[in-house]
């Protein structure tokens, strides 16, 4: 003990025996406990105070809980004992009917009263005075009462509240609905402004297919000044299909919803306060306003400034595309000192299609038909979905000419031909053709391949046949009209 005592700086006291509480064996004896009659348990006590914290008081619960229909039922099977079956609506009590006790005519789940139907409403609305949220509701509820369903009807009270509702955050942002591409260039427009930056308005449109951008500087934003410059950018790429812009003074008016309606264009307001729905034009401004603030210690005029910042950005990249937008738009690569860098849309396609294909050819099947077999086609007027025919001409790669049972031509996808046995593999001589074309579409055949005349089957390349399509016929492959110059 020296050496533990050693280590520590003490002082020796001395302290008399009568004020020792060391512990023997008989100070820990516990004497036997004898309760007065009348006296209640701590537990007891406990769940009485419990009661009479409540809104609600222990009188007014023993009166409705005898007069509940249901909790009239638990407390006297609480009292007796529940039996081994029970009805849906007393599940939820005799899944805890080992928890349940019984005090001053009153039911308890552990130390929370069940409240009958009867106080629920009375409870919820003092639970939620204070609106202190549906959190703090729930935890408050844990600690004094409960019945079946107490979190959800909590949840509900707190969302039919307005003032609740009012002050509470902004929801999560939607999911995002990309804008549909276009299929050509220049067929939706995206406008908006940019401004005032050194004390001009930059009226900015982009092209929602190509990601070309157009920058007007005006001086002036206006309905009438804003029509004349979108004019000069209609007169040279045309009128497009759709504009979509926000709701500023100039779109709203009633000026430039004339000039939408004159040229045919249909015009698309985002919804107000909400500039995510109009991003393409949004993510352009502020990227050009960023390069122009870059640029301002350069000392060039805001015009050149401009011009160099709309070629860099017209034949870079674009992160949506992977090209450039003059390679959509102009169909062709600007020239400029970073020529280099030009990406080869035509790689780039043929890969993706070659994807395409691979993938769709892991399920297809190659079959070929030849002329004067018979086959099965698929009827794509009323009647039979599937009628007997006889390959009369091969059309194309996956194209043919077939012959009905009734001397009609039907022009077939190879996907609508089946191979079937049951009719000659000869063509006979009859009377002349009418051809009959069910078109459902047309696209996506072999249109561009000619028509040809029916060939043997042998392996030598016979003289063509004449064309014997009658004139006007859909079969017929029309000349294209000679170049007119307009008027």
């Amino acid at each position: 003990w020296a050496l533990v005592l050693a280590a520590h700086s003490y002082d020796i006291e001395f302290r008399p025996t009568s004020c020792h509480g060391n512990a023997d064996g008989l100070s820990r004896l516990p004497l036997q406990e004898v309760t007065p009659e009348g006296s209640s348990s701590e537990p007891a006590v406990f769940n009485v105070k419990q009661l009479e914290s409540l809104p609600v008081t222990s009188k007014q619960l023993q009166a409705a809980t005898r007069n509940d229909q249901l909790l009239s039922r638990v407390l006297r099977f609480t009292k007796e004992g529940w039996p081994k079956e029970v009805d849906q609506s007393l599940r939820p009590f005799w899944n805890h009917r080992h928890e349940l006790t019984v005090e001053r005519e009153c039911l308890l789940w552990g130390i929370r009263a069940v409240i009958p139907e009867k106080l629920r409403s009375r409870l919820l609305d003092e639970l939620h005075r204070d609106h202190p949220g549906i959190s703090r509701m729930k935890s408050v509820a844990r600690s004094y009462l409960w019945w079946p369903g107490l979190d959800q009807d909590i949840d509900t009270v707190v969302k039919e509240c307005q003032s609740c509702q009012a002050v509470k955050h902004a929801p999560a942002s939607a999911p995002m609905h990309p804008w549909e591409w276009p299929r050509k260039p220049w067929q939706r427009v995206h406008v908006d402004f940019l401004g005032p930056f050194q004390g001009l308005m930059f009226l900015v449109a982009v092209d929602a297919h190509s990601k070309w951008p157009e920058v007007e500087i005006m001086k002036v934003t206006t309905a009438t000044k804003t029509i004349e410059a979108l004019r000069r950018m209609f007169a040279a790429f045309g009128l497009p299909e759709q504009v979509v812009s926000d709701n500023g003074p100039q779109f709203i008016s009633e000026e430039f919803g004339a000039f939408m309606r004159q040229n045919h264009i249909k015009h698309i307001r985002t919804a107000p306060y909400h500039p995510a729905s109009n991003g393409l034009a949004e993510r352009f401004v502020q990227s050009l306003k960023t390069g122009l603030k870059a640029s301002l210690d350069s000392g060039l005029p805001l015009q050149q400034r401009l011009a160099n910042y709309l070629l860099t950005y017209r034949s870079s990249p674009h992160a949506t595309t992977g090209v450039s937008p003059c390679s959509l738009f102009l169909h062709r690569q600007v020239r400029t000192r970073l020529d280099l860098l030009r990406p080869d849309s035509e790689t780039h396609v043929t890969e993706k299609q070659a994807t395409q294909k691979s993938t769709h050819d892991r399920k297809a099947q190659i079959r070929e038909f030849f002329v004067g077999q018979g086959v099965m086609v698929r009827n794509l007027r009323p009647g039979p979905d599937w009628v007997p025919a006889v390959v009369v001409e091969r059309l194309g790669p996956v194209s043919y000419l077939v012959e009905t049972a009734d001397h009609q031509l039907w022009r077939r996808h190879q996907d609508h031909l089946k191979e079937f046995r049951g009719l000659p593999q000869v063509v006979k001589d009859g009377p002349e053709h009418n051809l009959h074309e069910q078109s459902d579409s047309g696209a996506g055949d072999d249109d561009d391949f000619p028509v040809l005349g029916a060939r043997p089957i042998d392996d030598s390349l016979p003289e063509p046949v004449p064309d014997t399509t009658p004139e006007g016929s859909p079969e017929r492959p029309t000349p294209p009209s000679p170049p007119t110059t307009p008027s």
